[in-house]
């Protein structure tokens, strides 16, 4: 558990607070968009009939 805490924790960068929480914000909607994008496509797949796919 806690090596799956650390994978996901953000990197610790140099820098200000901002820069740092900037930056921290960056990683927590870039791991969002990629979680989004695993689990939409096999949902997609399944309410796309296959016919209808180009």
């Amino acid at each position: 558990m806690h090596r799956l805490k650390a994978f996901f924790a953000p990197p610790v960068f140099p820098g200000t607070p901002h820069e740092v929480r900037v930056a921290h914000t960056m990683h927590i909607i870039l791991w969002v968009v990629v979680l989004a994008m695993a689990i939409e496509t096999p949902i997609a797949m399944l309410l796309v009939p296959p016919h209808a796919r180009a």
